[in-house]
């Protein structure tokens, strides 16, 4: 996710109850799993939201179920292809989300201890997790062996990512240290200081010479990696900041708050150029779309037991669409072509997701979207098909299942 997961903070506490909930519903859960799909689907914890029932009239299809998990997945993530999906609660599942098919199994150890981050190497023979025993974990994904476990920090670890070329790993921890590792041979060989709480999240620029941290003390940082020194911060948000991402093209950063607000930033001049506004809860996922115009938001309510996510064109501000429904977590494929959804039942659907149409400049064109219903995964199939295009409304709710 990157993802929804309410692992950050004192939502760490949160989690944790969550998790030891889940730990007394082991057995039942591991009956569950044995199930076959459709069997599973029948489940009342897996029933739809009226909003979701709609689907007839959405643009998105739900593709497929995985099911594996035992307990809470706290953390979703696409490889850099999209030929691989990994998801996280104790242990770390990988598949193929193209056919669901389950690929690799990976597990450190106790039930107790939570993945609150796992990410995917540039070429995908890697995953690197982060979780609350303070440690940072190296997997080779063809064999399933755990390379290194890396001591890394002195509190929960809360995101740990690979650097664009695959050679550095960044963490981030609730420590209040951010700190690079090579992957080579797991040891340390830098850090970034500065922070005055816990850091809930720690990102490469594209091209890998800079680094944004989101920080409980409010704000956002912005280093140089070869000098591990400050560039500048960004001062704007009211709350704890959860989660920072640089647009594809490294010039701008989204970030994301409990202050229930997006801000998108400039990075060369540090201003805020514009915020995006219509959360009613704290915001725990954020994603480029690839074209660097658009952005995908995400929140959660706990009394409620509701997720909500929002599509915004980043220049405007301009909401273009919302659904809320059973979901805590939602990942995006590299391609934003799939959207992995977390619900309660620890089950993960995949939909299939429509995308902004824009111009051979990259510009969003108003009012149309085209629908990936008929082919949702780009799988080559023997007819040519078209894709169906419809008007976008200010709120479509095309996110629905």
């Amino acid at each position: 996710m990157k993802r929804v997961a309410h692992r950050r903070g004192v939502a760490n506490a949160g989690l944790r109850a969550d998790n030891a909930l889940d730990e007394s519903q082991a057995v039942k859960s591991s009956q569950m799993r044995n199930l076959p799909q459709s069997e599973f689907s029948k489940f009342p914890s897996n029933h739809l939201t009226d909003m979701e029932q709609q689907a007839s009239t959405s643009s998105v299809a739900r593709l497929r179920t995985l099911i594996g998990h035992s307990l809470r997945v706290n953390s979703m993530t696409f490889s850099a292809d999209g030929e691989r999906f990994a998801s996280a609660s104790w242990k770390i599942l990988v598949h193929n989300p193209h056919t669901g098919d389950e690929i690799q199994m990976f597990m450190s150890g106790s039930a107790r201890t939570y993945t609150y981050s796992v990410s995917f190497s540039p070429d995908k023979s890697l995953l690197v997790s982060a979780s609350s025993d303070k440690m940072v974990r190296i997997w080779d994904v063809k064999n399933g062996k755990e390379l290194f476990a890396i001591k890394a920090h002195n509190q929960a670890v809360n995101h740990a990512e690979f650097s664009p070329d695959g050679k550095t790993i960044v963490s981030a921890s609730s420590d209040k240290t951010v700190k690079l590792w090579r992957v080579t041979d797991g040891k340390k060989i830098g850090s970034f200081s500065g922070h005055s709480d816990g850091v809930n999240w720690a990102t490469f620029s594209p091209n890998g010479k800079m680094l944004a941290t989101a920080c409980r003390d409010k704000l956002v940082r912005l280093f140089n990696v070869d000098k591990q020194s400050k560039i500048r911060q960004f001062v704007g948000h009211s709350h704890n900041v959860t989660v920072v991402k640089f647009s594809p093209d490294g010039s701008k950063l989204a970030s994301a708050s409990w202050d229930k607000l997006i801000k998108i930033w400039d990075v060369e001049t540090g201003e805020c150029v514009t915020t995006l506004d219509g959360h009613k809860n704290g915001v725990e996922f954020l994603e480029w779309m690839p074209n660097g115009n658009a952005v995908v938001s995400a929140s959660y309510s706990r009394v409620a037991n509701e997720g909500t996510v929002k599509l915004w064109d980043a220049s405007t501000g301009k909401l273009m669409d919302s659904v809320a429904g059973e979901f805590y977590g939602i990942a995006f494929s590299p391609a934003a072509n799939l959207l992995a959804v977390a619900r309660k039942n620890r089950a993960i659907e995949l939909w299939g997701q429509p995308i902004i149409v824009t111009d051979k400049e990259g510009n969003i064109v108003t009012g149309v979207v085209k629908d990936r219903r008929v082919n949702p995964d780009r799988r080559k199939t023997d007819s040519a098909e078209v894709e169906p295009e419809r008007r976008v409304g200010d709120r479509r709710g095309s996110f629905k299942p």
